[in-house]
């Protein structure tokens, strides 16, 4: 493997820069009442402004049980402030991870440049109304020339904690404080990892080969991330094509996965708490490997939004139970126009649910839109401009006590690529 170069992103695209795809976040939804409010975020981040998130990102994101009971938004907005950069500008960056706790989400994000100018995994905490920002905290590093993952964010019944990978020092793990600062890190495995999640006894994570979900494990850690077992081949029937694409963590503590298998079709299933099998593998109708798919959890099951590759690029959303099982019409989100739809996130809110998706020529999206829908699968508003930057890269959905966080990378004019948090406003 060239360093520095992965096989294929852990979502369908990569962003932007000089180091091409990275492994490492692959979209995850989690329904409020699984997130912690053990500890607040520190009081003295100030005002200071990326992230691989999955897109490839794993996202700890909670959202409301029964979201439709919620008193109903009847306006939805786009935040009059420019939106915040959350990283340096010194060398390109990719959003790679964040986990939503209480009023805010923590973001994780990591230099995309080989060499890079500042070869870390970084965590930083902001505010659910983005109007505060803790500091770009360092909780991973790694040597020049490697190639690694993404960083994976959980914070969750009272554990918060990342991982990482890269291929000189195997999966590692550190738990985190209040303002994201890291213990000294665990190792895991040399085996690559991702999809971390806070349990009752400390955390869970996948274990694969690199970049994919052949021959997949399923690791649980304690809160320090000591390893307490590994169970080997969850996933019956992947190869080395097989790549995970999305994620939605129910407050039962299942999960339902979504990957990749090949380039022909995607493929779903859910996992217990303990990585039991509750159901066996099924194909998600109408996806294809390389179509851009997120996935969120609702008080009921879940919402899978994608847009299916070298077609129309329309986005489309599907409601589910929590066996991947649909419960009702697709809904179309976002008519196609034959424009290339480059990343696609689904998040639960306080009163149903949003869609958010990049569009433009391929390898170069400019437009950023969302739009509001219940955890029925139906519109409920009209599609949102946000003002965003250049070449975008992952985009995704931030639900907080505080309201609903937008993170995105992209370019503004003779800058390197960043990290970027602005907000979607409801009006009851």
């Amino acid at each position: 493997m060239v360093a520095g170069v992965s096989a294929l992103c852990w979502v369908a695209v990569c962003d932007c820069g000089a180091r091409t795809p990275l492994g490492g976040i692959a979209n995850d939804s989690e329904i409020p009442g699984d997130a912690s409010a053990e500890t607040a975020p520190p009081s003295e981040a100030g005002p200071d402004a990326p992230s691989l998130i999955d897109a490839t990102s794993d996202a700890d994101a909670p959202v409301a049980p029964d979201a439709d009971a919620a008193p109903p938004c009847n306006h939805w907005s786009v935040w009059s402030k420019p939106p915040v950069a959350l990283t340096s500008p010194e060398g390109d960056s990719q959003l790679t991870g964040m986990a939503v706790e209480g009023d805010g989400v923590f973001v994780g994000t990591m230099n995309n440049n080989d060499p890079s100018p500042d070869p870390t995994w970084r965590v930083r905490w902001v505010s659910g109304d983005v109007e505060n920002l803790g500091p770009s905290q360092v909780a991973f590093k790694h040597p020049q020339g490697v190639s690694l993952s993404g960083i994976s964010l959980s914070s969750r019944l009272g554990h918060r904690g990342a991982i990482v990978w890269d291929e000189s020092g195997g999966c590692r793990f550190a738990a985190l404080s209040g303002d994201g600062s890291p213990s000294s890190p665990v190792s895991i495995t040399d085996a690559w990892c991702a999809w971390l999640r806070a349990t009752p006894a400390g955390f869970t994570a996948f274990a694969a080969q690199p970049f994919s979900l052949d021959s997949a494990s399923f690791v649980s850690l304690d809160p320090s991330g000591a390893l307490l077992s590994s169970k080997q081949d969850v996933i019956p029937g992947t190869t080395s094509a097989d790549h995970g694409l999305t994620r939605a963590n129910f407050e039962d503590g299942s999960m339902l996965i979504v990957w990749r298998h090949g380039d022909a079709s995607a493929l779903a299933m859910r996992l217990s708490e303990a990585g039991e099998a509750l159901n066996a593998p099924k194909e998600l109708s109408g996806l294809s490997g390389n179509a851009r798919v997120s996935i969120a959890a609702t008080g009921s099951g879940a919402l899978l939004a994608y847009s299916q590759a070298a077609s129309d690029y329309a986005v489309r959303l599907i409601p589910m139970d929590k066996d991947g099982n649909p419960t009702g019409a697709e809904t179309t989100v976002a008519e196609g126009d034959g424009i290339d739809v480059g990343f696609v996130d689904v998040a639960s809110t306080s009163s149903g649910a949003m869609v958010a998706w990049s569009k433009g020529a391929t390898g170069s999206y400019h437009t950023l839109r969302a739009r509001p829908v219940t955890t029925s699968g139906t519109i409920d508003g009209d599609a949102l401009l946000v003002p965003s930057a250049q070449f975008l890269g992952t985009v995704k959905l931030a639900n907080t006590e505080s309201g609903l966080v937008l993170l995105f990378s992209g370019e503004k004019a003779g800058t390197l690529t960043q990290v970027f948090a602005t907000r979607l406003i409801c009006s009851q």
